[in-house]
């Protein structure tokens, strides 16, 4: 009865836990979000208050690029290879490609950045498709070679932070904290592409130059900006209102901005 006892406390605590790290991630995911969107702005980032409401809101904002993500994960989940060795070589190829093809999906196909998704693919060709089938050429199939290389490489990635961490906590809360910052890494860089991309902003009434950026609470946060270059000057206005305090806020059709 006492080994039941202590069965069932020990499933409830990591249960306890793994809802404790889901909810601390979903917090920290947003905060990235918030971080990278107003650091281009200059603006201080101690401002961010993180709430229930800019959870959904990050969440909304991101739905469609989620949408898309979940159906490519689906894809990748029916064809997913059943040798570990494989599963392994496929995320972390998985893994870098997510990073070309997140920022493509924030800022669209750019000039500046065609370098970029060349040098990931070239990183990727080669380490992940040469490299072994040269190493390993005495192997008999590509998918041989593949394997090969995968558990030469295993007991060096043992022997790091990651591996241990892996070892440590296991495999389910070491993968969802792995989940976590490479989402923050997303979110990071999903703020500061919406900082570069959004149109639609509010002004603090009519023919102003002061585009409101965020609004915290009781707290608002803007920048001046100039109407005809659409440049954001290096200042930050942050002003407190309450019930008495009457805002007027205009929409208007003011971006993409432009940043010195």
């Amino acid at each position: 009865m006492a080994e039941n006892r202590g069965s069932n406390l020990s499933f409830l605590i990591s249960e306890a836990s793994f809802i404790a790290i889901l909810t601390g991630g979903a917090y920290f995911l947003a905060f990235s979000y918030e971080y990278g969107f107003l650091n281009q702005f200059n603006a201080p980032t101690s401002l961010i208050r993180i709430n229930i409401e800019i959870i959904l809101l990050f969440l909304i904002m991101l739905s469609s690029s989620l949408f898309l993500l979940f159906a490519i994960g689906n894809f990748i989940a029916m064809i997913f290879p059943e040798n570990p060795a494989l599963q392994e070589k496929t995320i972390r190829i998985i893994i870098m490609i997510s990073f070309p093809f997140w920022n493509l999906l924030n800022y669209g196909l750019r000039k500046q950045d065609i370098l970029f998704y060349i040098i990931i693919f070239i990183i990727i060709i080669f380490f992940e498709i040469i490299w072994p089938i040269m190493v390993f050429r005495n192997e008999k199939s590509i998918k041989d070679k593949f394997i090969a290389d995968e558990i030469a490489e295993s007991k060096t990635r043992e022997r790091g932070i990651l591996g241990r961490l892996h070892e440590a906590i296991g495999p389910l809360f070491s993968n969802l904290i792995y989940i976590i910052i490479l989402g923050s890494i997303l979110a990071h860089s999903a703020g500061r592409a919406r900082a570069f991309t959004q149109e639609q902003f509010n002004l603090l009434g009519d023919n102003s130059n002061i585009v409101v950026v965020r609004i915290y609470s009781d707290t608002l946060v803007a920048v001046p900006v100039d109407l005809k270059t659409k440049m954001v000057e290096k200042k930050i206005i942050i002003q407190k209102f309450g019930e008495n305090n009457r805002l007027e806020l205009v929409p208007s059709q003011i971006g993409p901005l432009k940043f010195k």
